[in-house]
């Protein structure tokens, strides 16, 4: 192999290296970045799923009449978000449930199962086991009310999955942290080996091991950088397909917290690059100075 041939392999093995240590240290501040944003917006995750906890109040009568009275009482119960009380007719839930299946759920002629229902929203303040118990318990038989069916089991839900994102984080994150610290020695050291000439003349002039370090140190601050604006980008894009799908988590996101998690990565990304490469290229020049003399 000619020495050119030889110099352009190993430019373009490099560059390949450079790229994947890139990739896979953005791939790490990404996961950061993403347990960090979650538990920033741990409080408002609860505040949106106990503004979300729904109560459902199933009636024997379709009376207008009745279910206007009751509406309106509703509305007055100050444990109920009064602006999302909703009345849904037994027609509208068998047409909701039959496009949600797909098929057409009754054979013809058979009578509609369904039952007319009034549904709302708890205010956060009553969404406790009790309190909810205590809202069905002062409706149940007004205004021929024949079941109130309430769902509070999305903190214990959220709690649940939480402890397991945290744990598939940091397993990952650790996976990747390996992959990432050894990208990095496997770079600077062919760097060194590139460079090799160079770095012995210096030696031989007098040059300080803090001079030989500077260049690999600025590169690996501009590939933290780098790392950590890739990374940022991706969680940008990710949250605006999510918040594009969950309208409704708009108004309970706080773009200040995006802001400091994008710093927090570049902090991280700096550190990691430079502390890596620091101890990376200390244990190259080591051995390079040795098979000098």
């Amino acid at each position: 192999m000619s020495k050119g041939t030889k110099s352009r392999t190993e430019s373009a093995s490099s560059l390949t290296a450079v790229f994947l240590m890139i990739f896979s240290a953005a791939l790490l501040l990404l996961l950061i970045g993403t347990y960090i944003l979650a538990g920033l917006h741990s409080e408002n995750i609860v505040k949106y799923l106990k503004e979300h906890t729904a109560i459902v109040f199933e009636l024997n009568s379709s009376d207008p009449s009745v279910i206007k009275t009751l509406t309106e009482d509703l509305k007055e119960d100050e444990r109920l978000r009064s602006n999302t009380i909703e009345h849904i007719t037994s027609e509208e839930g068998l047409d909701f449930m039959q496009d949600e299946m797909g098929t057409d759920l009754l054979p013809e002629g058979m009578d509609n199962p369904f039952s007319d229902i009034v549904s709302s929203y708890v205010k956060e303040a009553y969404t406790s086991e009790e309190e909810l118990h205590s809202i069905r318990e002062d409706w149940m038989g007004k205004f021929n009310i024949s079941q109130v069916y309430f769902q509070n089991d999305y903190l214990a839900f959220w709690d649940e999955w939480k402890g397991k994102i945290l744990r598939i984080t940091a397993i990952s994150a650790l996976f990747l942290l390996l992959i990432t610290i050894m990208l990095i020695f496997n770079t600077v050291k062919l760097s060194i080996y590139t460079r090799k000439h160079s770095i012995e003349i210096l030696e031989l002039v007098g040059a300080s091991w803090n001079f030989i370090r500077e260049p690999f140190l600025r590169v690996a601050i501009k590939m933290g950088i780098i790392s950590a604006l890739l990374a940022s980008i991706l969680i940008a894009l990710f949250l605006s397909v999510f918040l594009y799908n969950t309208p409704g988590l708009i108004d309970y996101f706080n773009w200040y917290y995006l802001l400091v998690t994008i710093v927090i990565l570049i902090v991280l990304g700096v550190v990691l690059q430079w502390l890596s490469t620091y101890i990376v290229i200390n244990q190259s020049l080591k051995h390079a100075v040795s098979s000098y003399k």
